[in-house]
């Protein structure tokens, strides 16, 4: 089961434009479903936001995910022309954009909307300007966790850190979510989303594992996904076990 290659020692941007043809079915489908979830999760943050003025995450993933698609956008930019300029390096730079856009949405909500993640009461009780300091620091901190990862597993690590971001997601919202005491600004069909999300990352079916079986067959991964698994079902039960939303008249029905 796996070999014992690492992932500096496997290229996996040339994997990409050998595997990822057409053809393969079962791979574009397995992407089609991660990629799915991952825009849906986006969806359901904004929508929450809107709608009922709470998000269903912390700034602080926000904030990872920022710093990661931008990051990983320009590289792939970069380097898809020493690999023909595959379909899937650029589609997947453009998807990166739009998840951008969604994220600077949520940052900017977070901070003159909700003003419940930025951890210290007293950035809320003054003027704006130590918030944006404290993203500032935060998002340059993101930044160089990110590529400090990179510089340690190698310039073409993409979907090591595609993994790392279902990983964040499956926990990141856990505390959050036990503090909230309400499903305002929740959702239990966000939680399946995540419950989903994380079963196609680690599953076999998987496009990691289709990918590259080298780097990702191995017991630590299957153990690490039931982990997570495990956890992603719990934190559907935390958002079900709060009272159920109500219907306001003349508002929109609430988010399930």
């Amino acid at each position: 089961m796996g070999s014992t290659q690492t992932i500096q020692h496997l290229d996996i941007l040339a994997r990409i434009s050998e595997v990822v043809t057409l053809e393969n079915t079962p791979f574009l489908a397995a992407a089609g479903v991660s990629f799915l979830c991952g825009y849906l999760q986006y969806y359901y943050s904004v929508l929450l936001s809107l709608r009922e003025g709470k998000g269903p995450f912390p700034l602080w993933m926000h904030l990872f995910y920022f710093a990661h698609d931008t990051s990983w956008s320009i590289l792939l930019s970069k380097a898809a022309p020493d690999y023909g300029n595959h379909w899937f390096l650029i589609g997947t730079c453009w998807g990166m954009r739009l998840w951008n856009l969604l994220e600077i949405v949520c940052i900017y909500r977070a901070v003159f909307v909700e003003s419940e993640e930025l951890s210290a009461d007293q950035l809320r009780s003054h003027s704006k300007g130590p918030s944006l300091w404290y993203i500032a620091v935060f998002t340059t901190m993101m930044y160089s966790f990110i590529f400090l990862g990179i510089a340690f597993m190698g310039p073409t690590s993409f979907f090591g850190w595609a993994a790392i971001c279902n990983v964040i997601m499956a926990f990141g919202p856990t505390t959050t979510w036990l503090r909230r005491g309400s499903r305002d600004g929740l959702s239990i069909s966000l939680a399946l989303v995540i419950v989903a999300s994380t079963v196609f990352t680690f599953a076999p079916f998987g496009m990691w594992i289709q990918l590259a079986p080298e780097l990702y067959d191995n017991y630590t991964y299957y153990f690490t996904g039931a982990v997570l698994t495990v956890l992603s079902i719990t934190n559907v039960f935390t958002v079900a076990s709060y009272p159920p939303k109500t219907t306001r008249k003349g508002q929109a029905a609430p988010i399930w």
